[in-house]
């Protein structure tokens, strides 16, 4: 079962929940990198992850959450768009990141559509 967080900082009511999601920017050098991880947290507003790789502040995301069979239907995978917003370093060569939503979450039955 998810677990809600409530505090009155934020904006947006977040849930404790694991989802498969795959990121895609482009990096420094302007090559396209990809990244497949599990959510920590999500809310209407971002999404909250841990990764290996490090993305810099301020990088655009492409995030594609891709939803279990049976949640819904037909609809299996949610894709927006993001801005990572914070970076901290949770141990060696690790990192908790941050991305705000900049663009609804919206619904699709297949990956690349």
């Amino acid at each position: 079962m998810a677990k809600i967080f409530r505090e009155e900082r934020r904006k947006h009511t977040r849930l404790s929940l694991a989802l498969p999601m795959h990121l895609q920017w482009v990096n420094e050098e302007g090559v396209i990198s990809h990244k497949s991880c599990d959510s920590v947290n999500i809310s209407a507003g971002g999404v909250y992850y841990k990764s290996n790789k490090k993305v810099p502040l301020d990088t655009d995301v492409l995030v594609v959450f891709n939803l279990p069979a049976n949640y819904l239907v037909n609809l299996r995978v949610l894709r927006t768009r993001g801005r990572v917003v914070r970076l901290e370093k949770t141990k060696k060569n690790s990192y908790g990141v941050a991305l705000k939503f900049l663009s609804e979450l919206k619904f699709s039955t297949v990956y690349n559509d």
